[in-house]
């Protein structure tokens, strides 16, 4: 499961060429809208500045240099030119650090989930919700969050290298 272990920005300079402008740390890549702590996400208009700001999760943006002046203080800023490309870079980075964001686990099926006999789950670290329907030939893979009454459609791919 998650661990929610932080790492400073200025930590990765080596490895990716960033360009931190203000130093933070964070535990996770992601969308401005997710509910995750210790976000970093992408800012690439003055609107997603302005969306970034009002998420509390959201500890750091990486923005065009042109937005650095938008970002209030108590953030974290990286800059770059193409903001998701960086954070790409970075999540594709974050993910091979052992036991950095997730510990692996026994996968969790709540007992009302109803799966199809020809359906595939990974054995580790997959949680499915209650009243979870998997369909026909569906593959859930690990690293997968099923939430309570989802309905997975027949051959659906869920996880592997989703962002």
């Amino acid at each position: 499961m998650f661990t929610n272990k932080t790492i400073k920005a200025s930590s990765l300079t080596d490895r990716l060429s960033l360009n931190v402008k203000i130093d933070f740390d964070f535990s996770f890549c992601g969308k401005i809208d997710l509910d995750l702590p210790n976000m970093l996400v992408p800012a690439e208009s003055e609107k997603y500045v302005k969306d970034a700001l009002s998420n509390p999760q959201i500890v750091g943006v990486v923005c065009l240099p042109e937005l650095e002046d938008l970002v209030e203080k108590g953030l974290g800023i990286i800059t770059s030119d193409n903001p998701r490309e960086c954070l790409n870079d970075i999540q594709d980075h974050i993910s091979t650090l052992k036991d950095f964001q997730w510990n692996d686990f026994k996968s969790k099926i709540d007992s009302s989930a109803v799966i199809h006999s020809t359906a595939w789950v990974a054995q580790e670290n997959v949680i499915i919700g209650k009243n979870v329907k998997i369909g026909p030939n569906a593959v859930v893979c690990e690293r997968s969050i099923i939430e309570n009454d989802v309905k997975i459609g027949s051959g659906s791919i869920i996880g592997e290298d989703a962002f």
